[in-house]
């Protein structure tokens, strides 16, 4: 897949590349994605870290902010020469 960049608009062809269903995603499903507790994801989402869909009192995270957030935050491997930090 291409380089991502914020705010960049993913193509549906990109989006079936992952293998993952095009729907929104719930918090839970994404912290389970990501590895991260629910209150985490819920705190990138409020800091703006990660972007989220309003529905009612709910709230959802499109697959392509997804995958903007994580080739966002993609660490450059150059800064980990020096060992293990």
């Amino acid at each position: 897949m291409s380089e991502l960049k914020p705010n960049a608009i993913v193509s549906s062809d990109a989006l079936q590349d992952t293998g993952l269903p095009p729907r929104l995603l719930r918090i839970e499903e994404v912290a389970d994605i990501l590895q991260i507790s629910r209150s985490y994801c819920y705190q990138l989402v409020q800091t703006n870290q990660l972007t989220s869909v309003r529905l009612g009192r709910s709230r959802r995270i499109r697959i392509q902010d997804l995958l903007v957030f994580i080739e966002a935050n993609v660490s450059d491997r150059a800064q980990f020469k020096g060992g293990v930090r």
